[in-house]
């Protein structure tokens, strides 16, 4: 990794414009989904350990960075992201006991706010600074900030290409 990292061409690439725009447009985004994990782990008083339950399992990132439709694509003022995970048994009960009146009158008594949305629940919160987003189908938790994206991931893992499975 060092040598890697020390050369000219890593240099080159750290310096050049997709490197500056995955820091501009994504570093922020990473850290309000990391921020919106560190606020569940605190909620969920201590049954859910992020290092535990999460981290070292599958993780993907993907979102909308940039606006298509204008030329040359002009970067989203608020970037679109989700957070795909592949997790374990605690974090699919945590997600189902996020549909209990009890845990969300707890949650609301620490200022956050759950209430569902059709397939998906939506996590308000003073410290966030949009909505997130939370849908779960079989073992992959999906968390974003936009409603479209997740409802369209959600879509994809039940039925692949939008029609039924054979």
């Amino acid at each position: 990794w060092p040598a890697l990292t020390e050369s000219g061409a890593w240099r080159d690439l750290a310096a050049g414009p997709t490197s500056q725009g995955l820091r501009r447009d994504v570093l922020p985004q990473l850290q309000q989904a990391v921020d919106a994990l560190a606020n569940l782990q605190v909620s969920s008083g201590g049954m859910l350990d992020i290092a535990r339950d999460l981290v070292g399992n599958e993780i993907v990132v993907a979102g909308y960075f940039e606006d298509r439709t204008k030329q040359p694509p002009q970067p989203l003022q608020q970037p679109n992201w989700c957070v795909y995970a592949r997790v374990g048994w605690r974090l699919r009960a945590a997600h189902g006991l996020m549909g209990w009146s009890m845990v969300r009158d707890r949650a609301k008594a620490q200022g956050v706010e759950i209430v569902d949305d059709g397939e998906l629940m939506v996590v308000r919160s003073p410290q966030l600074r949009t909505p997130i987003y939370v849908g779960c189908n079989l073992d992959c938790l999906m968390v974003g900030n936009d409603k479209g994206l997740l409802q369209q991931s959600l879509r994809l893992a039940r039925d692949g290409a939008g029609r039924p499975l054979p």
